[in-house]
């Protein structure tokens, strides 16, 4: 979720790396405040969000960088609205909110792919679940997955 510190943590990061570093692409993760990281600096975007509506995401990075303001503007509320929506407590349902809204909105490309990872029955998710469990990496009864903390149980077991 994004906090007010995290907000200034981008901000300063988004200056250090113009000054520092000018010729390095930025990219933020920020869906809370995904413009706002634009306008900051960022050239690119991990957006979680773009899963469940790929062309609002797309129009809003299209109208930063072609400089249609009012544009951009207009459709900066229409994202910060839907990350309200959907990184809200609890967070860690935030995948299925994402999922929910895709099922019902997206296309039908976008439902194709929802369902196969979200899937209650048989979606990737639910199968990567199990897996780490099986392997683990997870104690019974979680249901969380760190992708970093399996990423770093790979390198430490080489």
């Amino acid at each position: 979720m994004a906090t007010l510190d995290s907000v200034i943590t981008f901000q300063d990061l988004a200056s250090l790396i113009a000054a520092v570093a000018p010729g390095k692409v930025l990219i933020t993760g920020e869906d809370r405040f995904l413009g706002y990281s634009l306008m900051c600096g960022a050239r690119a975007a991990l957006i979680g969000m773009v899963a469940a509506c790929t062309a609002l995401q797309a129009a809003l990075v299209h109208s930063f960088r072609s400089g249609q303001a009012d544009e951009f503007l207009r459709l900066s509320r229409l994202v910060d609205d839907l990350a309200r929506h959907t990184f809200r407590a609890p967070m860690e349902g935030y995948i299925q909110r994402i999922s929910r809204f895709a099922m019902r909105r997206g296309s039908k490309i976008e439902r194709a792919i929802h369902r196969l990872y979200f899937d209650p029955a048989d979606g990737f998710i639910l199968w990567a679940t199990h897996a780490a469990r099986r392997l683990g990496h997870i104690a019974p009864g979680s249901g969380t997955i760190r992708s970093l903390d399996l990423a770093r149980r790979g390198v430490s077991s080489r």
